[in-house]
């Protein structure tokens, strides 16, 4: 059983929204300027985390992830199908609940994002980390965004740092009032215990739950790749 917290990198995307800028590669795996991926530097900037690092991705682009990151990730989770970010949150929790104590943390974290300040991030992570330790909450991290952008989610924290409402991808208008509000930008990692996110899932789609737990029960593809 492990104790430590599971830093899980989700690694969706099929290509398309950047095309033809990367003639159909998911740009994760696209070569920056730099030489190195996006998906590389998010990586790279998780590693001074204390815990294990694992991928979540399509079975299709586990091997040239596995090109990319080689001995550097500790847990490999292969979705079934490519959907969006609720199904690959599930299917890991369903996953990582086969051999991992329940109140193991865990950070879901995307693979796509450019972070000019890594020190702050991995500040917020940890702290993160701990509240989810002591509380049966899942922590949302946001960040204050510097201008109106409409493809963003956004939540309002109330006083005591509970999210009251979360609008998603708003037009420009909605933007505005919600940030003269106080509201704060979605970045995408969400944190906290493997039950919690179970429960949670259970009563806002369990029919998602019951999909998937019939498909880990039924297709010899094992989800988890050694």
């Amino acid at each position: 059983m492990n104790s430590k917290p599971i830093f899980l990198i989700l690694c969706g995307g099929q290509g398309q929204r950047l095309w033809p800028i990367t003639a159909g590669q998911p740009k994760q795996f696209f070569s920056l300027k730099s030489g190195k991926t996006l998906l590389e530097l998010t990586l790279q900037r998780m590693l001074p985390l204390v815990g294990k690092f694992g991928l979540v991705l399509n079975l299709s682009q586990v091997e040239i992830a596995q090109a990319l990151l080689k001995n550097n990730v500790d847990i490999w989770i292969a979705e079934p199908f490519t959907k969006n970010t609720a199904p690959a949150i599930a299917f890991s929790v369903l996953t990582l609940l086969q051999n991992n104590a329940e109140e193991t943390v865990v950070v879901f974290a995307p693979c796509d994002q450019m972070i000019l300040q890594p020190d702050l991030l991995l500040l917020a992570i940890n702290q993160a980390v701990e509240m989810a330790q002591l509380n049966d909450k899942i922590v949302l991290l946001g960040f204050e965004s510097d201008k109106l952008d409409s493809s963003l989610g956004y939540f309002l924290p109330d006083k005591n740092n509970c999210i009251k409402k979360f609008v998603e991808k708003p037009d420009f208008l909605v933007v505005s009032k919600l940030i003269e509000q106080g509201a704060l930008a979605n970045a995408g990692i969400f944190v906290g215990k493997l039950v919690v996110f179970y429960n949670v899932l259970l009563v806002t789609c369990p029919d998602l739950i019951a999909q998937l737990q019939n498909y880990q029960n039924t297709d010899s593809e094992r989800a988890l790749i050694k």
